[in-house]
């Protein structure tokens, strides 16, 4: 009894750990990283083989991750984040995000590149600090952006592979991942603003990994 009870302990301060504890919108990253890998694999067995209305709506009613997206929007995700002519930092400008949004969405793209995994996630740790008291943007625009900010802390702790053949350092596939994933973003709130904007999330991210490198 006394070795179940130290193991269910050691669990649950594993589990919490592995949280971004001070962002009210965690459970969000958790169940992207959910929903990304069940699609991820299902890609991967076969048994997902097109990106049609109807295919969207069964993954929308099957995921724990709440997004909306069109057909007509996954195909131009697709497109877009295929395009390695235009650069993360232009498509995020020319979005109609807020001027305050975009630099945070910036900032946590161009970081990826630069700061080892456990100094990534102390910088994503330390902005939720400053953007959850901000006054500079919405409320609205505060949970997407706190929204973002967990997923791209989950994603980079998740230990699942993100590559298909299993190799996470063909051209740094997280980085590859965060680029399609912004990309997706940006191109889901032009659709129909933040809801679309989460959907847009999981296919860029997902089309990142499978056409990269992007950078």
């Amino acid at each position: 009894m006394k070795s179940i009870l130290i193991g269910f302990i050691a669990t649950f301060f594993c589990s919490f750990s592995f949280a971004q504890s001070n962002n009210p919108y965690n459970q969000v990253g958790d169940d992207y990283v959910t929903s990304f890998f069940k699609i991820k694999n299902d890609y991967e067995a076969g048994t997902l083989r097109d990106v049609s209305q109807a295919t969207l709506n069964s993954y929308k009613e099957l995921l724990p991750f709440k997004g909306d997206a069109t057909e007509e929007m996954a195909r131009e995700i697709l497109t877009i984040v295929r395009d390695t002519t235009t650069l993360i930092n232009d498509r995020i400008n020319n979005s109609n995000l807020s001027a305050y949004f975009k630099q945070s969405l910036i900032s946590i793209v161009e970081n990826i590149k630069t700061l080892h995994k456990e100094e990534y996630m102390q910088f994503l740790t330390e902005k939720v600090e400053v953007w959850k008291n901000t006054t500079d943007i919405t409320e609205e625009e505060k949970e997407s952006l706190l929204s973002f900010t967990a997923i791209s802390y989950n994603m980079t702790n998740s230990s699942q592979s993100l590559r298909t053949n299993g190799n996470d350092n063909d051209g740094d596939a997280l980085e590859d991942w965060l680029i399609g994933a912004a990309t997706g973003f940006v191109v889901g709130h032009i659709v129909c603003g933040w809801i679309c904007a989460g959907g847009g999330a999981i296919i860029g991210g997902i089309v990142g990994i499978l056409v990269g490198p992007l950078s």
